[in-house]
């Protein structure tokens, strides 16, 4: 597609077949297009008053409104291997446990954790969950999983 910047994760060729906008040839229109849908995206978080966030239905419903104006795959788990993250076939259970442990709270030796705090929970989901299309997240633009 065009060059991968430094530290960024490379999109497989199946990944980039999913790109809606065939005009895009830099990483900088690329970067344009999702930081505009990421916006609205982060619009209709805002908006959302009822419901439980803490499933994976309202996740995966959540990264499409971050990436769906961009890509064909947002809102479904990654089926490729990348550099960093879990593997695909762990997105799913791992993304589990981390609704549960935001909604119960954590077991450890020491006992029970309070539950962390809803913003903290979403902004972790929103930065390292859910990645650009580039496989990186908007803060750091290195993190995938």
């Amino acid at each position: 597609m065009f060059p991968e910047p430094e530290g960024a994760t490379p999109l497989d060729l199946n990944e980039t077949r999913g790109l809606k906008h065939k005009h895009v040839a830099t990483r900088s229109e690329l970067d344009e297009l999702e930081q505009d849908n990421r916006s609205r995206g982060g619009a209709w978080l805002r908006r959302k008053r009822k419901g439980d966030i803490l499933t994976l239905n309202f996740l995966c419903k959540l990264h499409d409104k971050l990436f769906g104006d961009v890509w064909r795959w947002a809102g479904r788990f990654r089926l490729t291997e990348k550099n960093i993250g879990v593997a695909p076939s762990q997105v799913a259970v791992q993304l589990q446990t981390l609704c549960d442990d935001a909604r119960f709270g954590r077991k450890t030796p020491s006992g029970l954790q309070k539950r962390p705090p809803l913003a903290s929970t979403t902004a972790w989901c929103r930065s390292t969950l859910f990645p650009t299309a580039t496989g990186a997240t908007p803060a750091s633009r290195r993190t995938s999983i």
